[in-house]
């Protein structure tokens, strides 16, 4: 994946479209495998974040506070801190624009695919 991503930006010819990465990863047996296994991950996944979405939402919450509390405890305002961290995004969105286009291809559209279809189960099912 990583090595993908360093042709398509080192390259000098002309850069990889979508469309032909898609028709490349259908015709390759072993990227359907991958596709499927991903997308049964993101139903397990959809299936189980559904059953136990309170415990999900409180998880969260308390992994959010905890970052509040540390942020403050350090005399820092919380909007400094999201200030400084927009810099810093700033500065890297090329590569992280590149880096989320291949992974949204890649393995996140199974999965998410998966997710909902799960989610849409264990729905069904209470």
């Amino acid at each position: 994946m990583i090595g993908l991503l360093a042709t398509v930006n080192t390259s000098t010819t002309s850069p990889i479209s979508i469309d032909s990465l898609v028709g490349a990863l259908i015709t390759n047996p072993n990227a359907l495998i991958v596709t499927a296994i991903e997308f049964l991950l993101g139903l397990a996944l959809g299936y189980v974040a559904m059953r136990a979405l309170k415990y999900i939402l409180a998880s969260v919450g308390i992994i959010l506070l905890g970052i509040v509390l540390g942020v403050w405890s350090l005399g820092n305002s919380v909007y400094e801190a999201i200030r400084t961290l927009g810099n810093i995004a700033r500065s890297v969105w090329g590569i992280v624009y590149s880096l989320v286009a291949a992974l949204g291809i890649l393995v996140i559209t199974p999965v998410t695919i998966g997710f909902i279809v799960g989610a849409l189960i264990a729905h069904a099912r209470k």
